[in-house]
C-alpha cells in the first residue's frame, strides 16, 4: 500500500523527488485465481449490501481481527529472525495491530488504483520497481502492467519496461532472508546512486 501511495505522490509533485524504488509496491489485487471482472463485482455487491444494512465498514470473505501467524504459514517473509522481531513488535504494540481489509478499504482502493494508472504520464521521477517473485500478498501482474505503461511514457523508468523480480522471494523484500535482501537492497542503492550522479553531472 505504501508503494501504491508514493506512486501517487509522484504523480502530483513529480520535481520533489531525485529517484525512487518501490518496493513490491501494491498496485492490484492477488484474486488467488479468481477472475479480475468476477472478484471486482464481488466486491462491489458485498460494499453495496453493506452500505444498506450496517454503518460499520464490513471485513471481507475471509479477513478478520488482528491474529498472529506462525512463522511456517506467513507469507511476507523467509528469515525467522526478521519475522520473530517483527511479530514481537506486533504483539507489544496494539496501535500498529492490522486486521484484514474490509469492503470500504478495498472500494477506495480501487479508485486509487485506477487513478493511479490513470496518471502515469505525470510520474517523471525515475522509478524502478522491485517485485518479490513469489508474492503473495499483491498482483504481480498489476506490478508487470504498471511498469510497461511507465517506461513507454517515461523511458527513464522500469528498464526495459519490467520490474525487476527478486525470484523466489515474498512480500516484504527488505525485512526477508539475506539471500533475498542483499539483491533488493543492492539494487535500491544501484538505483540511486545511478541518479544521483547523473543530476550531479547536470
Amino acid at each position: 500500500m505504501g508503494g501504491a501511495i508514493s506512486a501517487r505522490y509522484l504523480q502530483d509533485f513529480p520535481d520533489s523527488i531525485q529517484a525512487a524504488v518501490l518496493s513490491s509496491p501494491m498496485l492490484g489485487f492477488n484474486g488467488g485465481g479468481i477472475p479480475d471482472a468476477i472478484a471486482l463485482s464481488v466486491i462491489k455487491t458485498t460494499a453495496q449490501i453493506n452500505q444498506w444494512f450496517d454503518d460499520t465498514p464490513w471485513y471481507f470473505f475471509g479477513h478478520k481481527d488482528f491474529s498472529h501467524a506462525d512463522f511456517a504459514e506467513n507469507p511476507l517473509m523467509h528469515s525467522a529472525v526478521r519475522y520473530q522481531i517483527f511479530t514481537e513488535l506486533y504483539q507489544s504494540t496494539p496501535d500498529i495491530q492490522l486486521g484484514g481489509v474490509t469492503t470500504q478499504w478495498l472500494t477506495e482502493s480501487l479508485k486509487a488504483l485506477e487513478k493511479l494508472f490513470a496518471n502515469n504520464n505525470k510520474l517523471s521521477t525515475p522509478t524502478l520497481v522491485l517485485q518479490a517473485g513469489d508474492d503473495k500478498i499483491i498482483s504481480n501482474q498489476a506490478q508487470n502492467d504498471f511498469c510497461q505503461q511507465l517506461h513507454s511514457l517515461h523511458p527513464k523508468s522500469c528498464p526495459d519496461g519490467k520490474p525487476l523480480v527478486i525470484e523466489g522471494a515474498y512480500h516484504e523484500l527488505f525485512f526477508e532472508s539475506d539471500v533475498y535482501r542483499n539483491q533488493a537492497l543492492t539494487a535500491a542503492v544501484n538505483w540511486f546512486d545511478q541518479h544521483a550522479s547523473t543530476r550531479s553531472a547536470q
